[in-house]
């Protein structure tokens, strides 16, 4: 996995600033857990065994109402394939640099649309964010 970036922006959000600290430090996990294309596994006993393999007090049932209230809030979006649950961030190329050409995980359906964008817009294919700004601008 390539290194991510959390950007000092954090500081300020009213999303991330709303979140619990238990949210947070799992929208944290999820982050660093992504594949190239901001997508990973939604299973909340897939996900605690990758973010909190050795907190014995965090359970599941944690997991999976946190990852319902992460999608609440925007700051994740899931999604199933073939019975699979499974996560993504809307705005993931905002952030962070996609350096590979294939996801790891299978694309969210096409039905599911955020802020009026399809999920398969989120992706740049190499393009820094200011490169993929400036020519969209």
């Amino acid at each position: 996995m390539p290194n991510r970036v959390i950007k000092d922006s954090l500081r300020t959000s009213k999303t991330i600033n709303a979140l619990t600290d238990f949210q947070f430090r799992l929208w944290v996990h999820l982050i660093v857990s992504a594949d190239d294309y901001g997508r990973g596994f939604a299973d909340p006993e897939l996900v605690k065994n990758l973010a909190f393999p050795r907190r014995k007090r965090v359970t599941e049932s944690d997991i999976g109402k946190a990852l319902s209230e992460l999608a609440g809030m925007g700051c994740i979006s899931l999604y199933e394939v073939d019975g699979e649950s499974y996560f993504y961030f809307p705005r993931w190329s905002d952030h962070q640099r996609i350096q590979t050409k294939v996801s790891k995980f299978p694309a969210p359906p096409t039905s599911v649309i955020i802020n009026g964008d399809s999920p398969s817009s989120t992706v740049s294919h190499g393009d820094s964010p200011l490169e993929a700004r400036s020519e969209n601008t």
